[in-house]
C-alpha cells in the first residue's frame, strides 16, 4: 500500500461510525482500483471485495441513498471488460459530489484528485467544469487546504472561460463568496452577493442564483438580520430549484424562524428537513427539532428526538454536536445533571478526535452550567414574516404522511 492509498485508508477510517466507516471502505477499495487502473491500463480491477461489501452495506439504508447510488454506478463501470472512460470520469464526478453534499470535505476532494487523473480529452466539458466547483467548494471549507484557497475561484473561472461557460462563472463568483463568509468578511461578502445577483439577472443560472441566496441568507442570519434572513431563504423553496438547495432555504428558514420566536414554522421546516435526499440536512433536521422542543418546554418530545439521535449513523463531529445540543436542552429543561453528562460526552468525542476548537466550546458550555442560565426567551414572533410561515407550514402539511412515519 504506498502513501496515498494509506491516506485514504485514514480518512475512510476516521469517521467514528462502524455503519459509515464500512461503506466509505468500500470507497476506499473502489477508489484504489480507479488509481492502479491509471498506472497501468492492463490492470484488471479486483472488485469482489467491493462488490460484496456494497451489498451488504446498501441493505442497511434506503434505496434512495444518492451517495451509495453513485458508488454502485462507479462501480459497475469498473466492472467491465473494455472500460468507457467518459463514463468513468463522470460516474468519478458524481460520487464526489454526492460525498460533499454529506458533508465529508475530507474524503471528497480525494475522489476528485482521482477524477482528474482520470480526465482525457473526450471527456464531457460539463462534468470537468462540476468537478472543478465541487473541489473548490470542499477545499474552501477544508481547514486543512488553506494555502490553496485563493487559488480555487480562479481555477474554476479560467476553465468556465475556456469552456465558454457563463454558468460556472457565477459559480467562481459563489466559491469567492464562500472564501470571504469563512474569513468572516461579512460586509464585504454581502456586497458581493447582491452584485452577483445583478448579474444573474443578465445572465440567468437557476444553480448560481439558488446558491447565492442561501449566502445571503445566511449572512443576515450571521448579522442577527432573521427576517431578512427568512425573506431570502423563502425565495431559494421555489421549485426552479435543485432539491439541495432547497433543503438549504428551509434550514435557514427554520433557525431564523426559531430566533424570530415563530416555534410552529420552524417545527415546520425542520420536519420537512427529516425528507432530505441527504444525511446532513436530515440531522440538521432532528437537531433544529431537538432545540425547539426544549425552548417550549416540550420534554417529553425532546427527549423521544434524543433518544433517536443517539441511535443514528452519525460522524464524529455530528455526533458531537448533537450532544452539544442535547446539553443546551437539558440546561433549558431545568436538568443541569444530564447537561453535564451530555457536554462530558461531547468534550470526550472532540478530545478523541482532535477537535481543538469544539474542546474550547464545550468547555464553556460546561461553564455555563455554574450560572443559572435562563431559557431564551419565547418572543411573540407569530405572523412577523407571514407568506414565508405560511408556505412552510403548507409545504409541511402536503407531505404530513411521510414526516409521520420519519417520526414513527
Amino acid at each position: 500500500m504506498d502513501e496515498q492509498e494509506l491516506a485514504f485508508l485514514n480518512v475512510a477510517l476516521s469517521v467514528g461510525d462502524p455503519r459509515i466507516e464500512r461503506r466509505r471502505l468500500v470507497g476506499f477499495y473502489v477508489l484504489r482500483e480507479c488509481c492502479r487502473l491509471e498506472e497501468d491500463e492492463a490492470w484488471t480491477p479486483r472488485l469482489a471485495f467491493a462488490r460484496r461489501e456494497l451489498d451488504a452495506v446498501a441493505k442497511e439504508y434506503p434505496d434512495d441513498d444518492r451517495e451509495l447510488r453513485a458508488l454502485k454506478e462507479l462501480l459497475g463501470i469498473l466492472d467491465t471488460e473494455r472500460i468507457d472512460r467518459p463514463a468513468l470520469y463522470s460516474a468519478l464526478v458524481r460520487y464526489g459530489r454526492e460525498l460533499q453534499r454529506e458533508g465529508w470535505d475530507d474524503f471528497a476532494p480525494m475522489v476528485f484528485e482521482v477524477a482528474e487523473r482520470s480526465w482525457t480529452s473526450d471527456c464531457l466539458a460539463t462534468d470537468r467544469l462540476e468537478l472543478t466547483y465541487c473541489h473548490c467548494m470542499a477545499v474552501v471549507r477544508g481547514a486543512y487546504a488553506k494555502h490553496v484557497k485563493e487559488e480555487m475561484p480562479i481555477v474554476l473561472a479560467q476553465r468556465a472561460r475556456m469552456a465558454r461557460s457563463r454558468e460556472y462563472l457565477g459559480a467562481a463568483r459563489v466559491i469567492e463568496l464562500d472564501r470571504l463568509l469563512f474569513a468572516g468578511n461579512l460586509s464585504r461578502g454581502l456586497r458581493d452577493a447582491e452584485r452577483l445577483l445583478a448579474w444573474i439577472g443578465r445572465h440567468p443560472s437557476t444553480k448560481v442564483e439558488a446558491a447565492t441566496l442561501v449566502r445571503i441568507a445566511t449572512v443576515h442570519g450571521r448579522a442577527g438580520r432573521f427576517e431578512e434572513t427568512v425573506r431570502y431563504a423563502n425565495r431559494v423553496l421555489d421549485t426552479r430549484f435543485d432539491a439541495y438547495a432547497r433543503y438549504s432555504g428551509l434550514h435557514l428558514a427554520g433557525m431564523a424562524f426559531m430566533d424570530l420566536g415563530d416555534y410552529a414554522a420552524a417545527e415546520a421546516a425542520f420536519q420537512l428537513l427529516l425528507l432530505a435526499p441527504n444525511g446532513v440536512n436530515r440531522f440538521l433536521g432532528w437537531i433544529g427539532l431537538l432545540d425547539l422542543y426544549a425552548r417550549r418546554g416540550e420534554r417529553e418530545k425532546f427527549e423521544r428526538i434524543f433518544e433517536r439521535l443517539a441511535h443514528l449513523p452519525f460522524f464524529a463531529v455530528a455526533r458531537l454536536n448533537a450532544f452539544q445540543a442535547a446539553g443546551r436542552g437539558w440546561a433549558m429543561l431545568g436538568e443541569t445533571e444530564r447537561a453535564r453528562v451530555a457536554f462530558n460526552t461531547a468534550h470526550a468525542i472532540a478530545e478523541e478526535y482532535g477537535y481543538n476548537y469544539e474542546i474550547i466550546e464545550t468547555d464553556d458550555l460546561l461553564g455555563s452550567l455554574d450560572s443559572a442560565a435562563a431559557p431564551p426567551p419565547i418572543f411573540p414572533g407569530d405572523g412577523i414574516v407571514p407568506d414565508a410561515a405560511a408556505q412552510v407550514t403548507a409545504m409541511r402539511d402536503a407531505q404530513a404522511v411521510e414526516i409521520a412515519e420519519c417520526l414513527a
